[in-house]
């Protein structure tokens, strides 16, 4: 009691309560016995309220002289309470002038559960050599997945490799001085030091009023003038004035064939020329024995150190595109590290949770390849049969649009009669309306086989047949007596009455259409099952008996390496068209001015008060018709 023997550590990693609510030990009184909690000694007690700081130096205080912290705190902690008032402010101000604080970092909102607020990881020392503090906001880099946002592996590294090397980069790091801060009162809020906003878009007055392209708009895109030299001048006219004008028509065109920014992509290309190679002999060669995590960094270092003079090119959005395939191939890696080369020949169930009454279970649906992908084993290695069940995929999409749009050709009246509540298509009521349109179509035809139905003596049927030769008798097969039953004489009504050509734009004819699609669809949809199923048992087949050594590597390679460079390689056109895309904007952003809009209303009200004219009413109408004219006149 009243002793505190503390456990020294190397580091601290903490992610404490947010504001949990606090109420801080009483201070001894003159007379009483006791100390101050040695915890809080040499910075103050965190105020009544929020627990926060005294997490921090709890968490401070158990770490040696050497030691690092890091702990999660809530933005509050930045700038609460002012220096020297006894509050955080003060615990703030002790803090920095003992140079504890090495780096805060601001992280994105909804990155946590149970909580959305924006919270900052905070990096503390007890010893350092320089008093500077690396400021960094990376609130803006994240990607949003479902409800939550989460940081991506480039936007972790680039938060890393920013504190590793205390690199100052615009909108997202600065190193502040102990006298900034000072100048401040202590206050730690992100966005007094770095401002990672969005820039303002900003009108040019005089381009807005009579056109042009403020030539000062165009010194924002500098750093793609110097990547591509002599685009500049290849788009825009050579003026004296603030203003430039496009002096192509084609803006797409002329970027895409300039020299510049085909040698830009030339440039790229070469310095990952020999990445595939080089993949191949660290990840295939050496597949069963290379250490992995050693790996990974091997081949970040290469696109790091690839990508060194590459302009416009961030090096992190190409490592976020490795580190996207990396978490596959690792997996991959581990799994025939440890299971040897015959796992990527293995074959597992499929399991799936399926739910009923309210309970969850496991089921199998099909086989899923260990290593080797399914879609990829048939996409080359049976690959007729692929393109077979692709192709009545593709039919099956395009009859689906089909009956949409059929559907959506008729009145509200006329699909009520063949849809159910849902909207959608009904099929017994689709073939009850067009067996009742089809009963009422009458042909020349239909008409003499219902007078051929009355007759009931041979030689008349005979007689009746020999006259009629504009009937196709020969679609129905005879009697005995070389007469036609009744049987035969309905199914050659029906015949007629099917393919009977209605208007094109008739109810009758959408009826036959749809009816039509919906058989195609429901033959469709058996053959896509049955082929499906051959197709899964023959890749099943295919990835345990008869692929080579030989054809697993090369399965292995577009898996792991082919897919991994095609992705690296659209980053440059992505930069051309994200900058093409930005000069499109400038062009609009200025092609009509507010003279042009005003000439434009002018004649638009001169047009209108002409018509005016043309108007009839009574007498309080037209009074009010004249004086709307005199206030177009006068526009």
């Amino acid at each position: 009691e009243n002793t505190y023997h503390p456990l020294h550590v190397d580091a601290v990693v903490s992610n404490p309560p947010y504001s949990q609510s606090w109420t801080p030990p009483r201070k001894p009184k003159n007379g009483e016995m006791g100390e101050v909690d040695p915890r809080f000694d040499d910075y103050g007690i965190a105020p009544k309220g929020k627990a926060d700081y005294a997490f921090l130096l709890h968490d401070l205080y158990h770490l040696k002289t050497d030691g690092i912290m890091t702990i999660v705190l809530p933005h509050g902690v930045l700038f609460r309470g002012d220096a020297g008032d006894g509050s955080e402010g003060s615990i703030r101000q002790q803090l920095i002038e003992n140079d504890n604080i090495e780096a805060i970092i601001g992280l994105p909102s909804d990155i946590f559960f149970g909580t959305g607020i924006p919270t900052i990881v905070m990096v503390l020392r007890k010893s350092r050599s320089t008093s500077d503090v690396l400021i960094i906001d990376a609130s803006k880099r994240f990607k949003k997945e479902g409800k939550k946002n989460k940081l991506r592996a480039s936007d972790i590294k680039r938060i890393v490799d920013t504190y590793v090397a205390k690199k100052e980069e615009q909108k997202f790091s600065r190193l502040v001085s102990k006298e900034e801060i000072r100048a401040n009162g202590y206050n730690l809020n992100i966005p007094r030091y770095v401002n990672s906003s969005d820039d303002v878009e900003t009108w040019d007055l005089y381009a807005t009023m009579f056109g042009g392209v403020p030539k000062s708009e165009l010194t924002d895109m500098n750093d793609y003038w110097q990547a591509f030299a002599g685009l500049e001048d290849s788009l825009f006219k050579a003026t004296d004035t603030p203003q430039t004008e496009f002096k192509v028509e084609d803006i797409r065109k002329t970027v895409e064939n300039h020299p510049s920014v085909k040698g830009f992509k030339n440039l790229y290309a070469e310095k990952f020329g020999g990445f595939s190679g080089m993949l191949r002999h660290h990840l295939l060669d050496n597949m069963l024995s290379l250490n992995i995590a050693a790996e990974e960094d091997a081949i970040t270092s290469y696109i790091f150190k690839q990508l060194e003079q590459m302009p416009l090119v961030d090096r992190f959005e190409a490592y976020q595109l490795f580190a996207d395939k990396w978490q596959t191939i690792s997996q991959d890696l581990e799994i025939i590290q440890s299971e040897g080369f015959e796992a990527t020949r293995v074959v597992d169930a499929n399991m799936v949770t399926k739910k009923k009454d309210d309970k969850e279970y496991e089921v199998q649906d099909g086989w899923i390849g260990r290593i080797l992908p399914f879609e990829l084993v048939q996409t080359t290695y049976l690959k007729s049969e692929w393109q077979a069940l692709h192709s009545k995929e593709e039919r099956l999409d395009i009859v689906g649009s089909n009956l949409e749009e059929t559907l959506g050709e008729l009145a509200d009246d006329e699909r009520d009669g063949i849809t159910n509540d849902d909207g959608a298509l009904d099929k017994k009521s689709l073939e009850s309306k067009l067996a009742e349109a089809l009963e009422e179509v009458e042909t020349p035809e239909i008409l003499a086989l219902n007078e051929y139905l009355l007759l009931s003596k041979k030689k008349d049927k005979m007689a009746f047949i020999e006259a009629h030769d504009e009937i196709d008798w020969d679609c129905v097969t005879t009697c005995k007596d070389g007469t036609y039953g009744k049987p035969a004489a309905n199914t050659l009504i029906s015949n007629y009455r099917v393919n009977f050509n209605f208007p094109e734009d008739s109810y009758e004819a959408h009826l036959i259409k749809l009816n039509s699609l919906l058989n195609e669809s429901k033959v469709l949809k058996s053959e896509i099952k049955v082929t499906s199923v051959e197709l899964h048992e023959h890749t099943k087949v295919t990835i345990e008996q008869e692929l080579t050594d030989e054809d697993i590597m090369s399965l292995l390679s577009m898996k792991w390496i082919e897919s991994l460079c095609a992705h690296l390689s659209t980053l440059p056109q992505t930069i051309i068209d994200d900058f093409t895309n930005k000069l499109v904007a400038l062009q609009k952003k200025y092609a009509t001015t507010l003279v042009d809009l005003e000439h434009d209303i002018h004649d638009a009200s001169v047009q209108l008060a002409d018509m005016i004219d043309e108007l009839t009413g009574n007498e309080n109408d037209m009074a009010a018709l004249q004086e709307f004219k005199k206030v177009l006149v006068n526009a």
